[in-house]
């Protein structure tokens, strides 16, 4: 029985003064997706050519949009972040497909710079986040500097500290180095906290007629789209924290636990972390998904021991897949990121997890990845699950080369390792090509009967026993009107044969949508699919057929090699039980399933996204009708809220008691302030009968080493477990 994050309201006034982070070195308080770890300097030359820029931070995601462009094919913009205690350093790579067309004609500084091709880096600052802080530079290299007083609407230009710049001019269009000094920002010393955009003018595809201060570089309607960023200036060699946990669970033979996470650091570059007994129910549960397949979905990561680990393993094969690990003892982890590779080490030791009847077992990865050129990376990774009987293993090699700007190939070979001895070879070959306005995905796969019985002990894939072709082609068409900026066509399918040469499945998909000028797009999406039956043998009684309960208990009983297939979703979901009888809903010996779709998008980035999408067709001999709606909503500066619903309805004869399932996830973060943060999650699944609830506060008292952090929770933070599990 798994212990349940439940918290009875006579107990709540105990939890909430006992669960805190008691400070032994040091502890790091930031909640921020992007953290920037000092590093060496950098000479700014304009060129990017240094080793460390390799390595550097990605910042596309910083961008500011702008969909009203038009003819943008082969603009391309790459953003690059550094600092060494300093300055932070941005580097941009302008990719223009027309590169004689830039335009770079003015040489004063503070310069308007908005006619010119032109970066910016824009900062959101002040006491009260009053001011907008803006950098830009053109060709010429060119600089503006200046702040926005977003209360009174003025722009003042005369204000700005010295900062470094270089621009180098190419054959694929130009790239640019900015290093602004961090003294101009409040410090504690350790950590500086920024939030940051970054911004790229084309005056030849950008409006003509500007609306405010900083338009077309940054719009005062997009102020919800800056992103928070955490500078640490100086790495303590040793930082850590201990805890305290009180909380009432069915199992707890005590209220109270504790537990250790420290982090030793080598250098910037390599570090070690060490957690005992660390409490995984301070995390936020996972959501709820619905799964058009029969296989196994691949669930996010979400724990912060493993996050790091769950993106370097997100591999085709994946040979170490975080989320089979429930709960652990202990874990070590040591990391190197250095100019040319990287490495992770890692080693857990987890108990016992009845529910999934996985005895105690340790898992282990090794993986080293190397960047020989600047257009080729390789990787190699081991990874182990052992247990008192058992021990297995998986192994991999996989590459990438960029040949070109629009030219890739990249590859995997694996090998598992376990109970099955043989077949048990993987190998993906992929291919994709980008020419101005079109992209083109090819790809190969061989995966042995027996490869994906051994590695989903430790990793993840869907299935195996496969011989697979995999395509897909997007054609994007510009199109010079006053509200659409383009239509795209796109097709993808596959095809895939078992080892024995027998058609297992084929599929083909196609998509249609138009893009506005306005953050808004639409499209249609039509898909066919063939799948062979293999769950159910011939002699098995056919389709709508009625089964005594105790015979189809013991032919499932006689089903457990099937290790790949999602048994659970699969069985009970399609097959319901009504009194003694189960119902055959999935007795054919091939499928035809289909589904057509409506779906309307609008993104202005966190704060500003609604998806509304709409399905029908049929699955698995099921029709059914699928609605998805999405929105997420900044109520002010501080307070973001986020709301999914799916609302799914299948057409049975002799329906289950969710015929109709209904999946509502809200969330709620509420930045009271740079040390207070409150987190609302809130799940409820009509299939599973499941609620979960969970309330995070988080109050940094002494930054940044002393924290108090307590949660309420209630209902089961495990993907697809039910109440009655926990």
């Amino acid at each position: 029985m798994v212990a349940k994050r439940f918290f009875v309201p006579g107990l709540l006034g105990f939890v909430l003064a006992l669960i805190i982070f008691l400070p032994l070195f040091s502890q790091t308080t930031s909640t921020n997706k992007l953290v920037l770890r000092a590093g060496p300097g950098i000479k700014v030359d304009g060129q990017l050519a240094e080793p460390i820029w390799r390595r550097a931070l990605r910042g596309e995601s910083l961008l500011v949009p702008h969909p009203e462009r038009e003819g943008a094919e082969g603009m391309s913009t790459q953003v690059f972040l550094h600092q060494d205690g300093q300055f932070l350093y941005v580097g941009f790579i302008c990719q223009d497909s027309q590169p004689d067309q830039i335009t770079a004609t003015l040489n004063q500084r503070d310069d308007d710079l908005r006619n010119d091709d032109s970066i910016y880096v824009l900062f959101l600052g002040g006491k009260n986040l009053e001011y907008i802080y803006f950098f830009g530079l053109n060709l010429l290299n060119t600089q503006l500097d200046g702040r926005l007083n977003l209360v009174e609407g003025n722009k003042d230009v005369a204000w700005g500290p010295k900062w470094l710049s270089a621009v180098q001019k190419n054959a694929k269009g130009w790239t640019a180095e900015v290093a602004i000094p961090l003294e101009m920002f409040p410090s504690s010393g350790e950590e500086v906290r920024l939030n940051i955009l970054v911004s790229r003018v084309i005056p030849r595809l950008d409006p003509v007629f500007w609306g405010g201060p900083l338009e077309p570089a940054f719009s005062l309607e997009q102020i919800n789209l800056f992103q928070p960023l955490l500078l640490q200036q100086r790495e303590k060699r040793l930082q850590g924290a201990s805890f305290l946990l009180a909380r009432q669970t069915p199992e707890d033979k005590t209220p109270l636990i504790g537990g250790l996470d420290l982090k030793y650091s080598f250098s910037t570059a390599l570090t070690t972390r060490v957690l005992l007994f660390p409490e995984f129910g301070l995390v936020e549960p996972d959501e709820e998904w619905l799964n058009f397949t029969p296989y196994e979905l691949k669930i996010p990561e979400k724990r912060d021991f493993f996050q790091d680990i769950f993106s370097l393993t997100d591999q085709e094969f994946n040979l170490f897949y975080t989320k089979r690990i429930r709960d652990i003892q202990a874990g070590i982890k040591v990391k190197g990121n250095f100019p040319w590779s990287e490495f992770v080490l890692l080693s857990t030791y987890a108990p016992e997890d009845k529910i999934r009847r996985i005895p105690t077992s340790s898992y282990h990865l090794a993986m080293v990845r190397l960047i020989p050129l600047p257009w080729l990376s390789i990787r190699l990774t081991g990874s182990s699950r052992l247990d008192q009987k058992n021990t297995w293993c998986n192994i991999g090699f996989d590459w990438r080369m960029d040949l070109s700007s629009g030219f890739t190939l990249r590859g995997q070979l694996a090998q598992s390792f376990g109970e099955k001895k043989e077949d048990n070879f993987a190998l993906a070959l992929f291919s994709s090509w980008q020419v101005k306005s079109t992209q083109f995905n090819l790809g190969f796969l061989r995966i042995g009967r027996n490869f994906g019985d051994n590695l989903v002990k430790i990793g993840y894939i869907p299935d195996d026993n496969r011989q697979e072709i995999r395509a897909q082609v997007l054609q994007t068409f510009k199109l010079k009107t006053e509200l659409i900026d383009s239509f795209h066509l796109g097709a993808k399918g596959y095809i895939y044969w078992g080892l024995d040469n027998t058609l297992r499945s084929w599929a083909g998909e196609g998509l249609a949508s138009l893009e506005f000028k306005s953050y808004w797009s639409i499209g249609l999406t039509f898909k066919k699919e063939y799948m062979l039956n293999e769950i159910y043998p011939e002699s098995f009684p056919g389709l709508e057929d009625k089964v005594d309960l105790d015979l189809w208990n013991e032919y499932r009983a006689s089903m457990e090699d099937i290790s790949l297939f999602d048994q659970d979703y699969v069985f009970s979901l399609f097959n319901p039980v009504v009194g003694t009888f189960y119902y055959l809903y999935m007795g054919k010996k091939e499928y035809w399933n289909y589904q057509a779709g409506f779906f309307s998008r609008f993104d202005k980035g966190e704060g500003g996204r609604f998806e509304l999408e709409i399905k029908g067709g049929q699955f698995f001999v099921r029709d059914f009708t699928l609605f998805r709606l999405f929105k997420d909503l900044a109520i002010s500066r501080t307070v973001f809220l986020e709301y999914s619903l799916y609302y799914l309805d299948f057409n049975f004869e002799i329906p289950p008691a969710y015929k109709s399932t209904n999946i509502h996830i809200l969330k709620v973060d509420n930045r009271l302030s740079d040390r207070v943060n409150i987190n609302i999650f809130f799940l409820a699944n009509t299939a599973l009968n499941k609620i979960t609830f969970q309330l995070r506060t988080r109050y940094i008292f002494w930054a940044p080493r002393g924290v108090v952090e307590s949660v309420v929770q209630r209902g089961s933070r495990y993907f697809r477990e039910t109440n009655e599990d926990t």
